[in-house]
């Protein structure tokens, strides 16, 4: 039924009866494309929707494709992972934020990697916030012969005698989870940037074969507990041992 015919039927149907007006049936709504009212039940006054539906979503009632609902979620980029991993502070170390940031920056490339960090600390007032949480990334996502030493000040613990015993420390990197064993760092003068570690992992360091996989189940205590008695010859401290239990309650 074209509109013009449904028009004249809608009409007749007034004329005959006020009390008994009829809706359009809903094959004549949808040859017409139009929008069929909806008839509230006796005694029920008809509600008026006031909401309009956004263009390209479903209609009401019907699901949402899977793929159209994740693409609205907009997942970290990697300025926001570097971001988190380099802005925290010591001794608010969260394991997660560099595990994000090394495994973001592996699929990159040794090259495409370090060129990301480069990128992104060129964006920064490094003066006011210079992003040490990176030092730890690159120790994360390079291996080394020897990994070069934070110049940032003095620690508690300090490094061990033997390098090689810990060789990415501040980092106790355990079961894929890596544990900072430094809360704060006391230094007369300035620290070192960033920068001067990116520039050595590119002439000295080996990306990584692959993303961090930390384990759900094993607890990496008593790996952590093994590793500093192996480097300082006695157990850590109840301090310590605290410190890094905060680490692992946020994985």
């Amino acid at each position: 039924m074209r509109i013009a015919e449904l028009v004249v039927v809608v009409g007749l149907a007034g004329a005959c009866s006020s009390s008994t007006t009829r809706p359009p049936a809903p094959a004549e709504v949808a040859e017409a494309g139009m929008t069929a009212p909806r008839v509230a039940p006796p005694g029920v006054s008809p509600t008026v929707s006031t909401t309009a539906t956004p263009t390209g979503a479903p209609p009401t009632g019907v699901t949402a494709p899977r793929d159209a609902l994740t693409k609205k979620v907009s997942p970290m980029n990697l300025d926001d992972l570097l971001l988190r991993a380099g802005s925290a502070t010591f001794a608010s170390y969260d394991p997660s934020a560099v595990v994000a940031a090394v495994n973001a920056l592996v699929p990159l490339g040794k090259d495409g990697a370090l060129a990301a960090i480069e990128a992104f600390l060129a964006k920064q007032d490094l003066a006011k916030a210079p992003q040490q949480g990176l030092f730890l990334v690159l120790r994360v996502l390079f291996e080394a012969d020897a990994h070069p030493p934070m110049r940032l000040g003095g620690s508690q613990p300090a490094p061990p005698p033997a390098p090689a015993a810990l060789p990415r420390f501040p980092i106790a990197l355990v079961d894929d989870v890596p544990l900072m064993l430094v809360q704060s760092y006391t230094l007369r003068g300035l620290p070192e940037p960033v920068s001067a570690h990116v520039a050595y992992y590119r002439a000295h360091g080996t990306l990584r074969a692959g993303p961090l996989a930390p384990a759900a189940n094993p607890d990496p205590m008593a790996g952590y507990e093994s590793a500093y008695r192996a480097a300082y010859g006695a157990a850590p401290s109840a301090g310590e041992r605290a410190f890094i239990q905060t680490q692992l309650a946020k994985r």
